[in-house]
């Protein structure tokens, strides 16, 4: 789940920096990535290829999104769902994420 249960960041930014390259932009680094981060994916692509459209960038990053990779899960995490299914609680994730991201 985008950075909630898992360290999507380096891999999302794998995919920003595929774009840019696309659209001949220099790619970024993580700091002004993470700098960046807030809006939904497509509109932070925007600010970075604004001659792009969102609703290509929101294409582009469905795209991108839709390569089943796996995702490595925050230490820790693995185990405190098990404890918590074990407790028989009820889980949720709650994300901020669009739902191509999600």
């Amino acid at each position: 789940m985008d950075g909630t249960l898992g360290d999507t960041l380096p891999d999302v930014l794998v995919q920003f920096n595929r774009i840019l390259v696309e659209e001949e932009r220099e790619p970024i680094d993580f700091p002004h990535f993470v700098s960046l981060l807030g809006p939904t994916e497509p509109v932070i692509l925007r600010q970075l290829v604004p001659h792009l459209s969102l609703a290509e960038l929101e294409r582009r990053v469905a795209e991108a999104l839709a390569v089943p990779e796996p995702i490595p899960m925050f230490p820790g995490v693995r185990e405190l769902l098990d404890g918590l299914r074990a407790a028989d609680l009820k889980l949720g994730v709650f994300t901020g994420a669009g739902r191509p991201a999600g």
